[in-house]
């Protein structure tokens, strides 16, 4: 039996609150139906955005209320023990952990992430874990190709994407 932390990384560009929310709740809505469990770092406070976007968006009510009952609201990171506070409890089956914000703000969070990875490694081992890191377009200046880099997929509103397919003639390879 393996016993390492596979966590695949996605990253996402919102340039609103608005288009944050239009852009995630579908791939939510399909996670939901997998029974994927959802742990959330927002920078700022998502639940107006959400409940208004999730009000016309066509779902069946049992799938909307799971999305509601996700913690939307804005999560202070000042420690390490803010984020293990939120991911100890981790669980078996399909795990999300959703970072939203400025790019300095999950850069922080990701920090603590992967520190709390290295460090319960036995614990997590064989769980399926995939962080998607949605970055504030005004956020960050010309450092897309590192961002990119750094992730294994992209989400748009279309939904997950190798890199590749959105941006034509990206190599993670090239400097």
């Amino acid at each position: 039996m393996k016993n390492s932390v596979d966590a695949e990384r996605v990253c996402g560009f919102y340039v609103s609150n608005m288009h944050f929310a239009t852009m995630i709740l579908p791939f939510i809505n399909r996670e939901i139906k997998e029974e994927t469990n959802f742990i959330t770092f927002f920078e700022l406070n998502q639940k107006s955005n959400i409940n208004t976007v999730l009000s016309g968006v066509v779902a069946n009510l049992e799938d909307k209320e799971k999305i509601i009952k996700i913690d939307w609201g804005d999560t202070k990171i000042l420690k390490i023990s803010d984020v293990e506070k939120k991911i100890k409890n981790i669980s078996t089956g399909n795990n999300i952990i959703l970072v939203c914000g400025r790019e300095e703000y999950i850069d922080m969070v990701n920090s603590y992430i992967n520190k709390y990875i290295d460090k319960n490694r036995k614990k997590l081992a064989n769980l399926k874990i995939k962080i998607i890191d949605c970055f504030e377009v005004n956020s960050f200046n010309e450092n897309i190709r590192q961002i990119l880099a750094t992730h294994n997929k992209i989400i748009n509103t279309s939904g997950e994407h190798e890199i590749s397919e959105i941006f034509e003639g990206y190599n993670s390879n090239a400097g």
